[in-house]
C-alpha cells in the first residue's frame, strides 16, 4: 500500500458505494480510474464534489497543501477537505472541513442532495481563490518584498486581465 492510499481508504473508500467515480493514478490507490492530465479540468469542472484530501503528515504538520484545494475552486468546481489545520487558516469558511469520519460522510451526503448550497458555496470558493491565491498575487508579495512598484502594478494589471476573462 502507498503511503497516500492509507488516507484515501479512509476517505475516499466509504464513497465508492454510494454511486461515486474516484480518479486517479492506480499505483497511488488500486480502486481509482485513469485520467489523462488533459482530462482533469474537466473533470474538476464537471463532478459534483472533488474532494481535497492531505496526507497524513499535512494533518500533523500544516505545511504542504494539496494543490487541488486550490486547483479544484478556481476550475469553478465544489470541494470540502479532510482535516487540515492550515485549510480553515487559507480558506476560513469556505472550504468546509470535516472533524471526523462520520462528518466526512454527512458533509458529502449533505453537498450533493442540496445544489443550491454546493452552487452557492462553490461560487464563493472560486472569488476567495482568484482573490488570494494565484501566482499573480505571490509574485506580487516578491515584487512588493523587493522594492519593484512597477513589475507589481504589471501584475496586478494582468491579474485584473486575467479574472475578468475567466
Amino acid at each position: 500500500m502507498s503511503y497516500k492510499a492509507a488516507m484515501l481508504d479512509r476517505y475516499l473508500a466509504p464513497l465508492l458505494h454510494r454511486h461515486c467515480l474516484v480518479f486517479g493514478w492506480g499505483d497511488t490507490w488500486e480502486h481509482g480510474q485513469r485520467i489523462r492530465d488533459s482530462e482533469v479540468p474537466i473533470l474538476f469542472s464537471s463532478a459534483k464534489i472533488r474532494p481535497g484530501i492531505s496526507e497524513s503528515h499535512s494533518v500533523r504538520h500544516p505545511i504542504d497543501i494539496p494543490e487541488r484545494a486550490f486547483k479544484v475552486p478556481a476550475s469553478g468546481g465544489f470541494t470540502i477537505h479532510a482535516p487540515s489545520p492550515a485549510i480553515p487558516d487559507l480558506f476560513e469558511d469556505v472550504v468546509p472541513v470535516e472533524r471526523d469520519d462520520r462528518e466526512w460522510l454527512d458533509l458529502v451526503v449533505h453537498y450533493l442532495s442540496d445544489v443550491k448550497a454546493r452552487n452557492a458555496l462553490a461560487s464563493r470558493q472560486r472569488t476567495l481563490i482568484l482573490e488570494r491565491h494565484t501566482y499573480f498575487g505571490r509574485c506580487a508579495a516578491i515584487a512588493t518584498f523587493l522594492g519593484e512598484a512597477r513589475l507589481k502594478d504589471a501584475l496586478g494589471n494582468a491579474k485584473a486581465r486575467f479574472v475578468l476573462r475567466g
